[in-house]
């Protein structure tokens, strides 16, 4: 779980490097939304924390899943 929140972290720097304009005007808007619109940004920040742990569920059981069907002697 550490190593995906790693790349998270790494991708956004990546990205933010890359596309600096793009990242202050992010960062605007988060800024604006903290402070006029508290009840809208944290009602989407919820909507995405929930999502990202449905996600992050559904993929570990279908990894289980999948460990079930391996073939034999073939790696």
């Amino acid at each position: 779980m550490l190593t995906d929140l790693d790349k998270i972290v790494q991708s956004g720097v990546d990205y933010s490097r890359n596309n600096p304009a793009t990242a202050i005007i992010i960062i605007v808007v988060v800024i604006y939304l903290i402070f006029r619109r508290p009840k809208f940004f944290f009602s989407v920040l919820f909507l995405v924390f929930c999502t990202f742990g449905l996600l992050k569920l559904l993929s570990k059981l279908s990894t289980l899943g999948l460990e079930h069907n391996k073939i034999p002697f073939i790696e």
